[in-house]
Order: C-alpha cells, then structure tokens, then sequence
C-alpha cells in the first residue's frame, strides 16, 4: 500500500496497548472483464499487545464504478490472512511489521489465499505479498 499511516511506540517497540490500521483503495480491471468494473480491498492489519505480533487480512470485492471513490464494497470473509506476524526486522527479517524512526508502518509478509465463498472469489493456493 502507498498509504502511509502515522504509528507510535513507547518503551522502543513496546505498544500501549491493541491497534488496528486499515488501508483501502481499489483499481480498474475492465481491461480483463466488463468496462467500468472495479477491484475493491481493504487491508486490516492488527497488533496484539499480549504475544507482540500482528495479524493481517484483505478483503475483496468489485462494484460498478460510477464515478464515486467511496461508493463500494468488500465481502465479509477475507480472501488473504497472515498471522503472527514479528513485530521487528531484527526477529524476523522477512516477515516482520514494525514502527519505523520515521513514525510509520513497515514491514513485508506474505498472505496465504483463502476461498471466501463468493462465486469468483476463491484464493487458495495462492500468495500476496504486502510491503508496507
């Protein structure tokens, strides 16, 4: 994700407690299937204070785009999830989020796939790797 979202730590990585940061956006796939169809994602990711890792899911969908950024929708089961993410470089160089000296969210992890149920919607078998 481009999106840039503002963390804090105190104690060094230490969190004051759970947090959650979402990125959304979505993009043109009329090219593969009808015009004016959209790709819709959220990305969740989640910091859980008492084991000190992050879990991340994305959830998908696609709607008509009709000129409204804010007009869509994602379905209610993820498509990809990772859990026990690091929560430093230094513990897990390639699979880690952490809050940079520059305020912000980094980090890079894969996602395994999941069927969400949907007709058209099904990810397993497949990977997506994030770098924030």
């Amino acid at each position: 994700p481009e999106t840039l979202f503002w963390c804090e730590a105190w104690d060094e990585s230490t969190w004051a407690g759970d947090c959650v940061w979402v990125w959304a956006n979505y993009v043109d796939i009329s090219e593969w299937t009808a015009p004016g169809i959209v790709f819709d994602w959220v990305l969740l990711v989640s910091y859980d204070a008492a084991s000190d890792t992050y879990d991340a899911a994305i959830y998908v969908g696609s709607d008509f785009d009709d000129g409204d950024p804010c007009n869509w929708a994602v379905h209610d089961t993820p498509a990809f999830t990772a859990e026990g993410i690091a929560s430093s470089q230094a513990a897990d160089p390639h699979r880690y989020i952490e809050c940079g000296p520059d305020g912000k969210l980094h980090g890079t992890f894969d996602m395994e796939g999941q069927d969400t149920g949907i007709g058209g919607a099904d990810a397993s078998g497949c990977t997506a790797t994030v770098t924030l």
